[in-house]
């Protein structure tokens, strides 16, 4: 239609009144058409410009606004996007992403009406070559019931499988125990007594494999209960360096060079700390280990973090020992461990933790080579236009 009109108009001059109305209904019905299309559609929509004002609006949107006024577009009247969100956040994501001219963003909130939580999601869909932003609205509190119902799931089949991995894990301990202390019965029914360096020789043994189960009983726990984070907007740089500090002496002693290269505008995550900490210390402690069987003459462990689109990546880089492409598939798997020692819930300990960021984890690795993990986290749309790297 639109190529038809563009064509109307080169001719214009040689039309009669009679069919330049046609094309103007012909224009009309297909506006009316495309309005009655966009006002069906349950996701609202709305357009802005840089002053905020709203261009345009569907039906879903002024129903999903949080000053819900049920208006109805009129492109004779002049709306503020004020007079629908009476949220500053909202306001300011809204002002600062027709500012960034980026796309992809999003902002998600919760509001309460007549004692019903709905989870709100905004969206940047389209930056136009006029300073206009076509932005998207939804209710995501249906998808988000299903995301946590799968969450459940997913950690009910994670705790059959660590279930099933303790009571392999414990055979062990539980058989030296058991030798030992028949080898006590039989030195007692042989003898009708023991000696002192027997009977400490047995007791060390089983004193040692009673921690070592209740090694594998704390780790088991700390894997499947919630881990119920304390979740503040951080400073990464400070956990980064305070991290960099408590490992830079275990590294010197085992002559690895250790280097920490932190962005100057990395921005600020909802973090906790603490566990954001446990997951560097793990990694690079992870990473100073896989030296142990490598005659490298040149170690180094470099940690990285800077911004990479709406994430922060926080890399930890060694070229030690590496990893088979059959060893990557299963590394995050409960009780896997390439390591001598251990009970292989390291990494999937930080699997759990990423996910409770909304962030994540993945590893790039060769064999004989070097590995790479990289842990990423979501900027919080309110450091997102900070100077970018």
């Amino acid at each position: 239609m639109n190529r038809f009109v563009e064509k109307a108009k080169k001719k214009l001059d040689k039309l009669s009144n009679q069919q330049i109305l046609t094309i103007f209904d012909l224009q009309n019905q297909q506006l009316k058409v495309q309005a009655e299309v966009l006002d069906s559609i349950d996701q609202g929509l709305f357009i802005l410009n840089p002053v905020l004002d709203v261009l345009y609006f569907n039906k879903s949107f002024s129903i999903l606004a949080e000053k819900n006024k049920s208006l109805i577009f009129n492109s004779d009247e002049k709306y503020n996007i004020s007079l629908f969100f009476k949220s500053q956040e909202i306001i300011n994501f809204l002002k600062e992403t027709i500012k960034s001219k980026e796309e992809g963003l999003n902002i998600v909130y919760s509001r309460n009406k007549k004692e019903i939580n709905t989870i709100i999601r905004i969206d940047s869909l389209k930056y136009f070559s006029n300073d206009t932003f076509l932005f998207s609205i939804r209710d995501i509190t249906f998808l988000k019931e299903l995301e946590e119902q799968f969450k459940k799931n997913e950690s009910l089949a994670a705790m059959t499988t660590m279930a099933a991995g303790v009571a392999h894990e414990i055979k062990n301990p539980l058989a030296s125990i058991s030798i030992y202390i028949q080898l006590l019965q039989k030195y007692i029914d042989k003898n009708g007594f023991i000696s002192k360096e027997d009977a400490q020789q047995s007791i060390n043994v089983i004193s040692d494999e009673i921690e070592r189960l209740n090694k594998i009983a704390v780790d088991f726990l700390f894997a499947v209960r919630p881990l119920n984070p304390n979740m503040k907007l951080a400073d990464l740089k400070e956990t980064l360096e305070k991290t960099y500090k408590i490992v830079k002496a275990e590294s010197d002693i085992n002559n690895i060079s250790l280097k920490l290269d932190i962005s100057n505008s990395l921005p600020k995550a909802f973090i906790d700390s603490s566990m954001i900490e446990q997951c560097l210390l793990n990694l690079i402690r992870n990473s100073i280990q896989a030296f142990n069987n490598t005659k490298r003459e040149s170690k180094n462990i470099i940690i990285r973090a800077h911004t990479d689109g709406n994430y922060i990546k926080i890399e930890v880089n060694d070229n030690g020992i590496g990893m088979t492409e059959e060893q990557q598939k299963h590394i995050f798997e409960p009780y896997y461990t390439t390591k001598d020692t251990g009970t292989g819930l390291g990494l999937t300990t930080i699997l759990k933790i990423m996910k409770e960021h909304n962030g994540e984890i993945t590893v790039n690795s060769t064999y004989n080579e070097g590995s790479t993990f990289i842990l990423k986290l979501p900027v919080p749309s309110s450091e997102r236009f900070r100077i970018g790297d």
